[in-house]
């Protein structure tokens, strides 16, 4: 078994011990979930029945195996705070989490821009070395962000960028993703996309590196995501098979595994060189 695989499944105890440390600390913490729940009017009678209703009658551990028994389906219980399933409030709640972690992202990107000696690792997806935009697209984008009635609602077509064999239930996702981008980010991206070029500059990068391709990426076709990897030193190139240009959504499991796979080898590396880079 590779190291990887040792630290996944030795991840598992840990995870257990948090989450029943975190139960333990719940159920002994000050206060009466049934009592807030029904407020302080509530009678002796009407506080049992909502403990055997809730479970919270039975043993601890009895309460805990039941917690975890429902959370490996997906379901988490009902919040005793808001009276609605848990799953469906951090679903409400779940873009506005994003939202700030693709803040963070962004952050994080300009420290490692303005900061380069701070960068251990870099994952390049589904672009090359050079990137090219025709006067079509540019066009398109240009006459949307100007608000032009007779603008294309895209300046790419979706079916030009994902593959065939993509499930009809991702494609959907992926026309609600692309259809909240501002008309003017997507002008702006394209323009920056067309004045891309990083060949001088790839056999500069120091870190490992992996580069993702897809066998289906009409933008950016498998032999420009390889010849990005032949140019930076070290490289690890990855195509994935029946994906287009977002693997991430397109082929996620197998997107997540090499992404996992290759950060498992950089964090080893960081471990058997710790003073390499600080």
């Amino acid at each position: 078994m590779n190291t990887l695989g040792r630290r996944i499944i030795g991840a598992i105890p840990v995870l257990l011990g948090i989450s029943f440390l975190i139960f333990l600390l719940m159920h002994i913490a000050p206060g009466d979930p049934v009592t807030l729940l029904l407020g302080d009017d509530a009678t002796p009678a009407d506080i049992e029945r909502t403990r055997h209703e809730w479970g919270l009658d039975q043993p601890l551990i009895v309460q805990y195996y039941e917690f975890l028994n429902r959370a490996v389906r997906g379901d988490f219980g009902k919040s005793l705070k808001f009276n609605e399933s848990v799953t469906k409030l951090i679903a409400e709640r779940l873009p506005a989490t994003l939202e700030l972690a693709f803040a963070s992202l962004c952050v994080a990107i300009t420290i490692a821009v303005q900061n380069p000696e701070r960068v251990l690792a870099l994952v390049l997806v589904a672009t090359a070395a050079r990137l090219t935009v025709t006067a079509e697209m540019l066009d398109a984008a240009r006459r949307r962000a100007e608000g032009q009635p007779d603008a294309p609602m895209r300046p790419i077509p979706l079916e030009a960028v994902v593959s065939s064999s993509t499930p009809a239930g991702r494609v959907r996702r992926l026309e609600r993703m692309t259809m909240t981008a501002p008309p003017r980010a997507v002008y702006a991206d394209l323009l920056a996309n067309q004045r891309f070029d990083a060949g001088g500059r790839a056999r500069a990068i120091p870190v490992p590196t992996l580069v993702i391709g897809c066998s289906d990426d009409r933008l950016v076709p498998v032999p420009l995501a390889a010849a990005l990897a032949a140019s930076i030193p070290g490289a690890e190139l990855v195509i994935l098979p029946k994906c287009g240009h977002y693997p991430h959504v397109e082929r996620a499991p197998a997107f997540n595994f090499a992404l996992v796979k290759f950060l498992g080898r950089v964090s080893l590396l960081t471990l058997h060189a710790p003073a390499a880079r600080t």
